[in-house]
């Protein structure tokens, strides 16, 4: 559980350090979004109801 809880994370980590976002409505791109700062060059985030 805990391996897959750091994996998670680092991969939100590298999602932030993208360039560009396109994602869908969820806890991670939230954190993702908040760790970026507002430094994407393009951020798209759709919402196609309930997950």
């Amino acid at each position: 559980m805990y391996k897959f809880g750091l994996d998670y994370l680092v991969k939100m980590l590298c999602l932030a350090r993208c360039r560009c976002l396109i994602a869908s409505s969820t806890a991670g791109s939230t954190f993702a979004r908040l760790v970026n700062n507002g430094k994407y060059a393009e951020d798209y985030v759709f919402d196609l109801g309930v997950y």
